[in-house]
């Protein structure tokens, strides 16, 4: 988010192991002409956490005037950074919304961004503008409410192209137990 300017503080304060980024659509905003700065932007997201050992150092050195009885004990390595794309736009046909056309080639450009620097990184990138972009066209019923925002039947398509894109297909076993204790 724009204004949401520390990321450290609050990765400190949750000491997690693998941080989900979702980035690029807000960013897509700025056209073809903004994508350079995204890059650079997204390149330094991926240093600072990684080449940061101790996020205490980090801390003081972000605000001097911080709260001096907070816990500023080192964060544990990030295990995993991954990198999410934004999804398209949906063309819902509807008076007084965009068709997407123009937003999704934006957002195809900031999505290429992405996969590009999360390879470069050796980071893994979860691409959700193409599956959805094929899941749209292919829908019997509408997967946002405005285009741009999911409704509940886009959560789960979009959490299940999710799901499948971090944790594969799911194995024949697998199966099998699920419907054993359905």
């Amino acid at each position: 988010s724009k204004d949401f300017k520390d990321h450290k503080h609050t990765l400190a304060a949750h000491k997690p192991n693998v941080l989900l980024a979702f980035f690029g659509f807000n960013e897509s905003f700025a056209g073809p002409a903004g994508v350079a700065k995204f890059e650079q932007d997204l390149e330094g997201f991926l240093k600072a956490p990684q080449n940061i050992d101790n996020y205490s150092t980090a801390r003081s050195n972000w605000d001097k005037t911080a709260d001096k009885t907070t816990d500023l004990a080192p964060l544990p390595m990030l295990r995993k950074i991954v990198l999410v794309s934004p999804i398209a736009h949906e063309n819902l046909k509807r008076h007084g919304l965009p068709d997407g056309v123009k937003t999704n080639e934006n957002l195809k450009l900031y999505t290429q961004v992405l996969l590009r620097v999360a390879a470069r990184h050796k980071v893994v990138c979860v691409d959700l503008f193409n599956p959805t972009l094929k899941a749209m066209a292919d829908a019997k019923q509408p997967l946002t409410i405005n285009g741009v925002h999911l409704n509940e039947h886009g959560d789960q398509v979009v959490g299940e192209i999710l799901d499948r894109a971090l944790f594969g297909l799911p194995t024949k076993a697998q199966n099998e137990q699920k419907t054993d204790l359905s």
